[in-house]
């Protein structure tokens, strides 16, 4: 596959979401529009989450829209405090989903706007924390095999495995060891729904679950 064939792959695979300078503000204000009719919104810091979120809602056959959920970038987990204030005081019910890196941050935003004491455990507050990030998510849901499966199909893989030779990268175990540098948009498509907060079933991240 050539490089004008997984570009036009890709942006078949991201058709509809914004892109380029000012991306995380336009994905957020379109959001907001949509949170008007809403009765859940889940925060979540960038347009890679809402990617990723959708994505595996889909796969679970879940329409967020006419279930009143609709997931909103934030633009990074400082911002997380302002959104709550504002959909609390609409009357939207809020949850968040956060890497671990960021999860006091995100803690003491939503103890400081919802009726939850200092300390308060995540779950109790609405909060997924994820273990490490999104990505690693994804990617302990569906198997690094799978990944590098998806990556080769998708013409990927040559790429990956010259970043892998990279000294930053040297001597670390599959496509865990990069991150969200590759996880293909199609990853998502074939998660399960370790990290999708449900407003009807729990979910579960190794012994953490949190319901919508």
């Amino acid at each position: 596959m050539n490089r004008l064939e997984r570009r036009s792959r890709a942006e078949s695979a991201l058709a509809g979401y914004t892109s380029g300078p000012g991306a995380t503000r336009r994905a957020r204000d379109i959001a907001l529009a949509l949170a008007q009719d809403a009765h859940m919104v889940v925060l979540v810091e960038g347009i890679s989450d809402l990617i990723a979120l959708e994505a595996v809602a889909e796969r679970q056959g879940r329409d967020l829209q006419s279930e009143g959920m609709v997931v909103l970038p934030v633009g990074g987990a400082n911002a997380f405090e302002r959104h709550l204030e504002q959909l609390r005081e609409r009357g939207i019910g809020v949850r968040g989903l956060v890497d671990e890196a960021e999860e006091e941050i995100v803690r003491g935003a939503f103890t400081a706007t919802v009726d939850g004491a200092p300390g308060s455990d995540v779950e109790s507050l609405g909060i997924h924390v994820c273990i490490e990030d999104l990505e690693d998510e994804l990617i302990r849901a569906i198997g690094p095999s799978r990944v590098e499966a998806i990556l080769e199909r998708e013409g990927d893989l040559g790429s990956f495995r010259s970043l892998q030779k990279q000294p930053v990268w040297r001597d670390r175990d599959g496509p865990r060891s990069c991150g969200a540098s590759w996880v293909p948009a199609p990853a998502a498509s074939s998660a399960t729904p370790g990290c999708w907060p449900s407003n009807s079933h729990p979910i579960r991240s190794r012994d953490r679950s949190i319901m919508c």
